[in-house]
């Protein structure tokens, strides 16, 4: 089975009246998108760029390999790999680089994975363009979510050949009700869930759902397909509602073995050093004129000049002589 998972820029987010629900879109909506093939075992799952080095994904789709081969920038899901003929898809391995967090594994009583996240560490560095660019990861004080929070997914509609990515608009249920109807498959303390807006009749056929971003932050993860959340009641609202795993708890694990925080760190101090220059102001008259400088050091730089520091002019040799010869007389 193939997971895809993609991820919305912020500048999407802000044309929600443009990208209309199930919409196509292209990988300028879509920078974050990180498609990953096993090349051994030969199918995908899927991940977001965190930083130019690292896709974090979901541990089940990485656990079982140690190579892999990272797709940036796709607008389109291609049914081989080889149909990737895009000059802006950037193709990137990543060999031996997998970390799974400590904590991943399986709950005994209903077989659902806990902590199922995992990151990828990329052979060399993607390039930062217009359709590759990386997901900024929530501050901590985001959370807990507020309920009725609206946050954007997208999903990628499947046909024959491939796939396209489409837009779709989710909001967020408070904690209490999602444990209400998915009780005992859903874990509060690391996940929640969502209400889908007006999805279409073939929705379940038609789309494979993905994680969420809300604010211009990543704030969840697709819960793996090996273990669906199942509702709990008769509701009809049960067809409207997805559970994702929240990435909260797992951000200070992301940030131990990324290098997220370097390339934070740096781009403030970048941005204290740019502040600092630019309310740095010099004035006029605190500053000597180079040329003035020159001059004065020519006319006192040395005592055996024999100009006259005051800038008034000596009288010449024969002029003295003569004073003085009148002066004998």
């Amino acid at each position: 089975m193939i997971f895809i998972l993609c991820f919305l820029n912020l500048l999407a987010i802000s044309c929600q009246k443009e990208l209309s629900d199930y919409r196509p879109t292209n990988a300028n909506v879509l920078p974050f998108q990180a498609l990953i093939f096993n090349n051994n075992k030969g199918w995908y799952t899927v991940g977001a760029l965190i930083s130019p080095s690292y896709v974090v994904t979901m541990a089940n789709g990485i656990k079982q390999s140690v190579h892999f081969v990272v797709y940036l920038g796709l607008s389109t899901h291609p049914k081989k790999v080889a149909e990737v003929f895009d000059e802006k898809v950037q193709v990137i391995s990543s060999s031996n680089k997998i970390f799974i967090h400590e904590d991943y594994g399986k709950v005994k009583a209903t077989g659902q994975y806990i902590y199922d996240i995992g990151l990828l560490k990329l052979d060399r560095n993607a390039s930062i363009t217009s359709t590759v660019q990386v997901i900024n990861l929530p501050p901590k004080n985001l959370f807990p979510l507020s309920p009725g929070l609206f946050a954007n997914s997208t999903a990628f509609k499947i046909t024959s050949n491939k796939g396209f990515p489409a837009f779709a608009s989710v909001q967020l249920r408070s904690q209490t009700k999602c444990k209400l109807i998915f009780e005992p498959s859903f874990i509060e303390s690391v996940e929640i869930c969502v209400r889908q807006q007006n999805v279409p009749a073939d929705f379940s056929k038609a789309f494979i759902y993905l994680p969420l971003v809300a604010d211009g932050y990543l704030i969840g993860l697709g819960r793996t397909l090996l273990t669906p959340a199942a509702c709990q009641v008769t509701s009809a609202s049960c067809n409207l509602l997805q559970v994702y795993a929240s990435i909260e708890n797992a951000l200070d694990w992301i940030y131990e073995n990324t290098d997220v925080l370097d390339m934070k760190d740096k781009q403030i101090k970048d941005k204290d050093m740019l502040e600092s220059i630019n309310s740095t102001t010099v004035s006029p008259e605190n500053v000597e004129n180079p040329l003035a400088v020159g001059e004065k050091q020519e006319i006192t730089g040395d005592k055996s000049h024999k100009g006259n520091a005051s800038g008034t002019n000596l009288p010449n040799t024969k002029e003295v002589a003569e004073r003085q010869s009148r002066k004998n007389q």
